[in-house]
């Protein structure tokens, strides 16, 4: 699948809707019959499915239920690759304050690569960071040293994951050169092509602070 449309009429036009899902028994399926369009379902170039699997699972078992999840996966993925191998743990923006704290404190025994939390409060992710062991990585959604200088200055994260696609390698190697003064590691947030891969390493080897290169 290149495209995933979800397209319904809607008062005689054609237009985009964002279907719901709904549990039938259990097992689950979309729901396209809504009487109002609730936005605009844009091509995902295939990744429909996974956001699908992971609005679901989340839904379902609840910011509690994918803690205890998560507490599971990693002590699974730990005691399978023994101590050396480096663990990272990305939950995004699916946590607030006291989630965040919560997670981090419960992952400490698994000594973390790190765990990565978006936040755009820079003194709440402060927060998380001095409750727990585990080391702390944000930065992916943050653009710009001006974007960045209140989350250095507040002392909230370890390591700096910074979108050299997206601020452009000038304003990257700023945002490194930034975090240096600071004293904080960073490392590429890289998901996008081979391209980027090769933009991104190249930004690893200009900067004196990279933590490690990250490659999908």
């Amino acid at each position: 699948m290149s495209r995933a449309y979800s397209g319904i009429p809607v008062e005689g036009r054609k237009t985009w809707v964002v279907p719901r899902i709904v549990k039938e028994g259990t097992s689950f399926k979309f729901d396209f019959g809504q009487p109002k369009s609730i936005g605009k379902m844009k091509d995902f170039w295939g990744n429909i499915g996974m956001h699908v699997r992971a609005y679901t699972y989340i839904r379902y078992h609840g910011p509690e239920g994918v803690r205890r999840n998560a507490e599971h996966v990693v002590g699974t993925f730990r005691r399978a690759l023994g101590p050396d191998v480096g663990i990272a743990l990305d939950v995004a923006f699916r946590f607030k304050l006291g989630g965040a704290i919560k997670l981090a404190q419960a992952l400490e025994p698994y000594d973390l690569m790190w765990l990565e939390t978006e936040t755009f409060d820079a003194k709440a992710l402060r927060l998380v960071r001095e409750s727990t062991k585990t080391t702390i990585c944000t930065g992916e959604s943050i653009f710009g040293t001006q974007g960045f200088r209140p989350f250095f200055e507040a002392g909230a994260m370890d390591v700096a994951s910074v979108d050299v696609i997206w601020n452009g390698f000038h304003q990257a190697k700023k945002i490194a050169d930034l975090a240096e003064t600071f004293e904080v590691n960073c490392a590429p947030h890289n998901y996008y092509s081979h391209l980027a891969t090769f933009i991104s390493a190249q930004w690893c080897a200009a900067i004196p602070n990279v933590r490690i290169c990250e490659v999908d």
